[in-house]
């Protein structure tokens, strides 16, 4: 949350809201136009939690497996 409210004033219970309601979009969208699960991490080539790794570890991290990839 610290970095959500880093560059906004609004109270914490709105950026909640905003959160929750941006990630019930993504999902919505997802299953409509893809048929698929977003929460399906085979989809995916990499994931990560960046509420539980710094910041910096996940560019890296990022940076490696794009390079990686070729």
């Amino acid at each position: 949350m610290a970095r959500i409210k880093a560059g906004d004033d609004r109270p914490e219970q709105d950026l909640i809201r905003l959160m929750e309601q941006t990630d019930r979009a993504r999902v919505a969208y997802v299953k409509h136009f893809y048929n698929r699960d977003p929460h399906d991490s085979r989809l995916y080539h990499l994931v990560l939690d960046s509420t539980a790794l710094p910041e910096d570890m996940c560019v890296d991290l990022i940076v490696m497996a794009a390079l990686a990839r070729g």
